[in-house]
């Protein structure tokens, strides 16, 4: 039989292997991981008190229980009580003074939340909380994706963007995944509970030798040759004179159309507006001397 006391929470013993915290008001004993609690998560057991026996820190009552805050680490506040006061009691989790000040953005790592405050249960600073929200960043490099235009695959599950060669996709692994199109699923490391790169690796197993690349036609180095309808192929290999009158301006445009369709001529620098300023009387008088 387990020896000690056993947890308010879930009825089992075990305190030998698994840290309790014990009321000093009421006396219950509760496992750490029952309560919620992160492993890292700093408690006083001297001071500690439940959730049945919590009082403001503050002010030491516990009335108005419909406006006590309760943080994980056991502390407890009124809205009223705290420093600037709160009209009305947050939504999702609420972390004590205390607490906050050791909070680090997940993606950034500073410490100072900005003028929004922390985000998304305290997970993220302003400007970082604002990103997530938009899913504009790779949640394995988190770098910001939104102007990226490298290969990218979108997780299935939590729709964030991550970049193909972050979870280990080769270039031949990736144009394998797109020509599967809707048939190949994908999942990122942080849905999955896998490590990064597993997917890629996985994936190059997976890929048949006699698979071919379709070819990119911007790799061709050039744009296409734009053809011309029938007629006004034969009006140009004719010649102009032998061009109906109703047909010129098409077979002159379209000549033009398909000379700048294979020539790249270097774009031509703005003109000046208006031409430079003229030298002071007594400088021009000295450059003539000099000639």
């Amino acid at each position: 039989l387990p020896c000690g006391p056993a947890c308010a929470a879930c009825g089992s013993g075990g305190e030998s292997k698994h840290a309790m915290l014990q009321c000093i008001c009421c006396g219950e004993s509760f496992h750490r991981f029952c309560l919620g609690l992160p492993p890292d998560a700093e408690v006083d057991p001297l001071t500690w008190q439940c959730a049945s026996c919590n009082v403001c820190s503050h002010c030491h009552s516990g009335v108005d229980e419909e406006l006590l805050l309760l943080c994980d680490c056991g502390e407890a506040m009124h809205t009223y009580c705290l420093k600037p006061p709160l009209k009305a009691v947050p939504e999702g989790d609420w972390r004590c003074p205390k607490c906050v000040k050791s909070l680090k953005c997940e993606r950034c790592g500073t410490s100072k939340p900005g003028r929004g405050g922390w985000r998304v249960d305290y997970r993220f600073c302003d400007e970082c909380g604002k990103l997530h929200e938009e899913q504009g960043y790779c949640p394995l490099c988190m770098h910001d994706c939104r102007t990226e235009e490298g290969p990218m695959v979108c997780c299935d599950k939590c729709d964030f963007w991550v970049h193909a060669e972050c979870d280990g996709f080769s270039e031949r692994g990736y144009d394998f995944f797109v020509s599967k199109g809707d048939k190949m699923s994908y999942e990122c490391p942080r849905c999955a509970k896998r490590q990064p790169l597993e997917y890629g690796r996985a994936l190059d197993a997976k890929v048949p030798k006699s698979f071919k690349a379709k070819p990119d036609p911007s790799d061709a180095g050039c744009a296409p040759e734009l053809s011309m309808a029938p007629p006004l192929q034969a009006a140009v290999a004719a010649g102009s004179a032998a061009t109906p009158a109703g047909l010129a301006p098409l077979v002159a445009a379209s000549a033009v159309v398909a000379a700048q369709s294979r020539t790249f001529a270097p774009p031509s620098l703005p003109q000046p507006s208006s031409p430079p300023p003229s030298l002071p009387p007594s400088i021009q008088q000295q450059q003539q001397q000099q000639q």
